[in-house]
């Protein structure tokens, strides 16, 4: 449910769904992600408006039941 209810969020910013990703094994390193989703936006400033907002903050509850851990990056294409 909390997955269906942030990509509607992401949706409503702009955000397009390039894909989700599931960690099958970790070759390097101790700090591997379960998972992964990439989603595009047109800029920056929209993700760190969209995680401001309301909507946003308002699944706080369900994203603490969902993730023991959960990190959101902003990169670019080089």
């Amino acid at each position: 449910q909390y997955l269906g209810s942030v990509m509607q969020i992401f949706g409503q910013n702009g955000g397009i769904p390039v894909g989700r990703y599931k960690t099958i094994s970790s070759l390097l390193g101790d700090d591997s992600p379960e998972m992964m989703a990439v989603i595009e936006f047109d800029s920056p400033k929209t993700i760190e408006d969209m995680v401001k907002s309301e909507a946003f903050n308002s699944l706080s509850e369900q994203r603490e039941r969902v993730f023991t851990k959960l990190n959101m990056i902003i990169s670019q294409n080089m």
